[in-house]
């Protein structure tokens, strides 16, 4: 990784300075089988969501380093291998994601990257912290500076502007859906012809309140629908591509009246 600088002219005095580009690192743990893309849908959507920011490319940057937990035999060697090749001092906000099949790996890794020198900001996110009380995950992760509860889209790229915190905080902030671009039609997760396989989102949340279930908002227990023209071109996508099968992703497809048209 390079480094990232934009030049502002200040014209009344002649003189010209650098302002450097904000820089996230998003550091996801997957589950991806063969076949599938090498990007899952929920960091794509973080991803299709930042870049389709006014900000993105002037004030700040994101990139993205995913490990598939059910491709490396050694997932311990391969995350510290990577993390010993980042240009820590280049980067303002690392974003990890947090779930049950890899909460062994956080605290050492966070310990990694400070012992390293990373001073910037540690955001954390995922089921291990929205299915979580504030009090507690503050405990669980002492090394972390913002916990991201509920929907990360909108929390994640308003921690990249915040200023470090000196005591850990919480984000919860509501997600404009109709602010999601596609992640197939901006090819933020690449699909290739005759590709056998594709996850698909058409709404979000849950209106029941199934304590097993990590689907359900845990705020408002409200469905977020993607809009309809977003879906019917994404399904457009999908038949030009000539994709095998469609593995719709939604807790609750079946409930209201549109999942008949789609």
């Amino acid at each position: 990784m390079g480094c990232w600088f934009t030049k502002i002219e200040f014209i009344q005095v002649g003189l010209i300075k650098e302002i450097r580009i904000k820089h996230a690192l998003i550091i996801s743990f997957d589950l991806l089988r063969e076949g599938e893309n090498n990007i899952s849908l929920s960091v794509a959507s973080l991803l299709a969501y930042l870049k389709n920011d006014d900000r993105y490319g002037k004030d700040f940057i994101v990139n993205h380093l995913s490990f598939n937990m059910w491709r490396h035999e050694n997932i311990e060697e391969a995350l510290y291998k990577k993390i010993y090749s980042l240009q820590l001092k280049e980067i303002d906000t690392i974003g990890i994601s947090s779930y049950v099949w890899n909460e062994y790996l956080i605290n050492p890794m966070l310990d990694k990257l400070r012992t390293l020198g990373f001073v910037g900001k540690i955001v954390l996110g995922g089921y291990q912290i929205s299915y979580n009380n504030q009090r507690k995950v503050k405990d669980e992760y002492p090394k972390t500076d913002i916990f991201i509860f509920g929907y990360g889209e909108q929390s994640f790229l308003e921690s990249i502007f915040l200023k470090k915190p000196i005591l850990p905080v919480c984000l919860d902030s509501q997600v404009d859906f109709s602010k999601i671009p596609s992640v197939y039609t901006t090819n933020t997760i690449p699909v290739h012809q005759n590709q056998k396989m594709v996850r698909w989102e058409t709404k979000r949340g849950c209106p029941y309140k199934c304590t097993f279930c990590a689907h359900r908002d845990l705020g408002k227990n409200k469905v977020y629908k993607h809009k309809v023209d977003k879906i019917f071109s994404e399904l457009s996508f999908f038949k030009k591509k000539h994709i095998k099968r469609i593995n719709i992703v939604d807790p609750v497809f079946n409930v209201g009246g549109e999942y008949l048209n789609i």
